[in-house]
């Protein structure tokens, strides 16, 4: 029967609206795949669980087949989720910068300043969440994993590489590392190092992911020198991706005179110049620098001397220019000897080659070839490598009223003071020194130094005041039972001389008890309710200065406080090192200005004796703001200690946790620990799991050894102390050292166990601050039993979620399950996933380090397997274990003779896993263990006998 002419109208209009509406669609997925392979910011998300189909029901009917098929289906582990104009987050306040990509060039609008968009995503962030692609990224150039990493979510911009620069040298040592990690380390940009006969690769093929933002060449001979394989590596990498190179140069090694026909240039060395002058009409680079400004002196050359360069192509620009210097005996060929008439800074702009690149002719270390590589490194990378172009400044003054009567503030140092203020703030905006007090010692120095700290209190309006301690009691040496008094009776004297107190900053003398950390200064804090913020050079380390960080302690933010070479003592030039002439290169263009160049935000520590007497201090910071506005654009603020300590945090967020160090390895650290308190001991052996795989059978065979000691017995710890894994590491060092008990002699050595260590993101990190010469334990066998294992003690232990749930239900779960059931699926197969965590441990130890154990082996022969374990960890006397353990045939496995066998909650037996898991499991795992053989191979580690099987067995029951 035919259809009404109505149905067949409507049936036909609606079939050529979703045509229509179809190619709609196609279009704009045509468009918006060019637009994302060009350009696309991306949050990627990764799922260990997304080659494995969610359900797992008709195992007789292909359940095995259809996971096989589900892997097959996803030509990627990368979900993307598209951001818009994500890559346009440059960090630049400079012009707007041309990108070519592989689809056209596009100009890109730099923002407004944004620490979001500032922050570095450095490999340190990558290798917690995806370790085993950066091993087998470093380790493994050939390879990349087989398996997919563990669920997480990073905003990584797949266009616009990280935030990581390569330095290329002919060899990697510690002479012509040097000048590069200065550089770069001043800047706080993460560096590699590689030797140009074996460039690493340069994309992480399993994330998709560009590894730098910059390539580097400290010689760049070195660049023009390499052979063609590995030139080319470099060369495709930059026209892909869009990353320039730059390149210093070192006449010392090479001869007069170097011509590259490939390149139309010709570099003249060992130079000997005078005077330097930037090319202002090259606008679109320069950002810190300014172009107008002339250097007329000597260019220095202690390291080599200087290359000139002589281009013959419209793709260069010179970017610098300078003098023969008088008496120059080198050759004149093609030399021009005109005033300003010679190149020592090129640009290509890529007409060639369609690289971008910036050649210097010098090493970074003489001031205005520093600024010309910061603005190139900003303008090569697309702002991605750049520090924001404002400076956040603080000086304090500790120790005013303290000091013998010759370095006492006099009436003429008051005035002094106060005038600094002023002649600052031509510079620094609204800018005030801050001064740290110390109220019993006033009017302590006799009639001229009393009348010079009178007039500062007449004159305490004009600068800010902070609480030190009321007689500067070194907490070091004093009673713990004084802290309080001290701190509340210098708080009564500044409010009864009314100074403008900002109370929320505080400073300890030396400061003692902010790192290394004394609990009863925090306890104390916290009772006061109100300081907020303090500031220290002693984290973690003193040198060099731009490697100190900041942490969050307690609610308390420290800073890192840089030092300016002005110390107590240094009360003239003469007590200076090298006098006022070396002063004034530090100010002009030396070690005070490249501070100010390459630190955004800066609390200096000084003393009230550098104001006095020779007026050191003075001299040094209107020197130095004053060079800084002469010769960059750089905008210098003086924001409320509060304000600039919550700019640090943002502007550094992966700080906010501490990593803690044993102060027994560092003098410094050392000198500042409590004279009435011994150092902290700690564990020289960690059993880090994973769990459920024989780590407590482990720790009971080992504490039969006599000389082998764990933690004490904690009934609110169980038998762990999980102190890196869990927020118990907020406790600090002298907590987790009293969780041992004392050795009971030379030979005694100290270990814990804690299972959920091996697969903790931090744990390694922080184990290897604290006991770098750890040695680590770690018990592998089949993922799949160990993970039926757990929820047989899940189920023993009457968990509630177990028993709504099958084991089946629970591995299989997917991510439209309730929350709770996502938690138990993470927890059953996560720590399985040993090639991911392992990786992440090898990152930070040698493989020498680290024993991994073949859980297995320890069922089975755990003699042998304990002797060998005795012999890694060098505990003396060797004993033979095999008159320790005996196998129990009641128990059906192996326990100590003298204390018996584990407890029944150990070793219980239950039924077998069923058909479906097991199949689904040996799927799930088998990627996961082919990485873990290849990872095995690389540290020349034998397979475990579990691993050897596994694709050729069931998994066990």
């Amino acid at each position: 029967m035919p259809r009404p002419a109505t149905m067949k109208r409507w049936s036909n209009t609606k079939v050529a609206s979703v045509g229509i509406l179809l190619c709609l669609m196609v279009v704009a997925l045509n468009r918006m795949e060019k637009e994302r392979r060009a350009y696309a910011g991306a949050n990627i998300v990764v799922d260990h669980r997304s080659l494995v189909s969610k359900r797992f029901e008709d195992f007789e009917a292909g359940g095995v087949n259809a996971v096989r098929q589900e892997q097959q289906n996803r030509s990627t582990i990368l979900q993307r989720v598209f951001v818009a104009n994500a890559q346009d987050k440059l960090v630049t306040d400079s012009a707007p910068v041309a990108v070519a990509g592989p689809t056209g060039a596009r100009v890109f609008t730099p923002p407004k300043r944004n620490p979001a968009n500032e922050r570095a995503l450095p490999s340190e962030v990558l290798s917690q969440y995806f370790p085993l692609e950066i091993y087998f990224h470093k380790y493994l150039p050939e390879q990349s994993p087989k398996s997919t990493p563990v669920k997480t979510v990073l905003n990584l911009d797949t266009k616009l590489p990280l935030k990581t620069a390569l330095v290329v040298l002919e060899l990697v040592k510690a002479s012509t590392k040097k000048p590069m990690e200065d550089f770069f380390g001043a800047q706080r940009i993460q560096i590699e190092f590689a030797e140009a006969a074996s460039i690493p690769p340069l994309v992480i093929k399993s994330l998709q992911v560009a590894r730098y933002s910059l390539i580097v060449f400290a010689n760049h001979e070195v660049y023009l020198g390499l052979d063609k394989v590995q030139k080319s590596k470099i060369d495709e990498y930059c026209q892909a991706y869009g990353v320039g190179i730059l390149s210093f140069t070192d006449s010392s090694k090479i001869g007069e005179q170097e011509l590259s026909s490939e390149y139309k240039i010709k570099m003249q060395h060992r130079m000997k110049l005078t005077g330097m002058k930037l090319n202002s009409e090259v606008k679109d680079l320069w950002r810190i620098a300014k172009p107008e400004k002339v250097f007329k002196d000597p260019l220095p050359n202690d390291n080599s001397e200087w290359t000139v360069f002589l281009c013959d192509h419209p793709s260069y620009q010179s970017l610098a220019f300078s003098t023969v210097a008088p008496g120059w005996k080198g050759s004149v060929e093609g030399i021009n000897k005109a005033e300003f008439g010679l190149v020592v800074a090129v640009r290509d702009t890529g007409l060639i080659d369609g690289i971008h690149r910036i050649i210097l002719g010098n090493d970074p270390e003489f001031f205005l070839n520093f600024i010309i590589a910061m603005d190139g490194l900003a303008f090569l990378s697309h702002g991605r490598l750049a520090l924001p172009m404002e400076r956040m400044v603080q000086v304090d003054v500790d120790d005013m009223f303290v000091g013998v009567s010759t370095v006492r503030t006099k009436p003429k140092d008051a005035e002094a003071m106060v005038e600094c203020n002023k002649r600052i703030r031509q510079y620094v905006p609204n800018f005030k020194l801050f001064l740290g007090f110390t109220g019993a010692m006033f009017l302590w120095g006799g009639d001229d130094a009393d009348e010079g700290e009178r007039m500062m209190i007449d004159y305490a309006q004009e600068f800010i005041w902070f609480n030190h301690l009321y007689r500067h009691e070194l907490l070091y040496i004093t009673p713990t039972d004084r802290i309080s008094g001290a701190m509340s009776k210098n708080a009564v004297f500044g409010k009864e001389k009314n100074l403008p107190v900002v109370k929320e900053y505080m400073i300890l003398p030396h400061h003692a008890g902010v790192y290394p950390v004394y609990p009863e200064v925090f306890d104390e804090w916290e009772k006061l309710g109100y300081i907020k913020a303090t500031s220290t050079l002693e984290y973690p380390y003193r040198h060099p200065q731009w490697g100190r960080r900041g942490f969050i302690h307690r609610g308390v933010m420290v800073l890192p406080r840089q030092t300016c070479r002005l110390f107590t003592k240094t009360i003239s030039f003469d007590a200076y090192e090298g006098g006022k002439k070396a002063m004034d290169e530090s100010l002009n263009g030396g070690y005070m200005f490249k501070i100010f160049l390459t630190t955004p935000i800066m609390v200096f520590m000084t003393h009230m004796s550098n104001y006095a007497t020779g007026q050191l201090a003075q001299y040094e910071f209107e020197g130095v703001t004053k060079a800084i506005a002469t010769w960059t654009n750089l905008k210098m603020v003086a924001p409320h200690p509060i304000d600039l300590a919550n700019e640090y945090f943002e502007f550094y967020p992966d700080e906010v946790s501490p990593l803690w160090s044993d102060p027994a390895r560092d003098p410094n650290l050392k000198e500042l620990w409590r004279v009435n308190k011994t150092l902290p001991v700690f564990p020289k052996v960690l059993i880090a799991g994973p769990q459920k795989t024989g780590t407590t059978a482990l720790m009971t065979f080992l504490l039969l050894h006599p000389n082998l000691v764990t933690s004490k017995p904690d009934p609110s710890l169980y038998e762990e102390v999980q102190f890196f894994s869990s927020n118990l590491y907020d406790n600090g060092i002298d907590w987790y050292a009293s969780r041992f008990p004392e050795k009971k002699n030379d030979q005694t050595v100290l270990f814990e166990k804690s299972a959920n260590y091996f697969s903790h993101h931090r744990t390694p990190q922080r184990v290897k601050e604290l006991m770098p010469d750890a040695k680590i334990i770690i018990i592998m066998n089949n993922p799949s039993r160990r993970a039926y294992s757990w929820y047989q003690h899940l189920k023993a232990h009457n968990d509630s979620l177990v028993q709504q749930y099958t084991f089946y239900q629970i591995i299989t779960a997917d991510d439209q399950a309730p929350e709770t059931l996502k938690i138990a699926h993470k927890r059953h197969l996560h720590d399985g996933i040993y090639a991911v965590h392992l990786s992440r441990w090898l990152l930070h130890f040698p493989k020498e380090q680290l024993y991994l154990v073949d859980g297995e082996k320890l069922i089975q022969d755990p003699v042998s397997v304990m002797n060998d374990v005795q012999k890694f960890i060098g505990v003396t006397p060797k004993i033979d274990y095999k008159t320790k353990i005996q196998f129990d045939t009641e128990k059906g496995f192996f326990c100590a003779k003298t204390t018996g066998c584990l407890g029944s909650g150990k070793g219980r037996s239950y039924e077998k896993m069923d058909k479906a898991s097991e199949a689904y499991l040996r799927e799930f795992y088998k990627h996961h263990n082919e990485d873990l053989k290849t990872l095995l191979d690389s540290i020349e580690h034998p397979h475990p006998l579990w691993l050897q099987q596994t694709e050729n067995s069931q998994a066990p029951s």
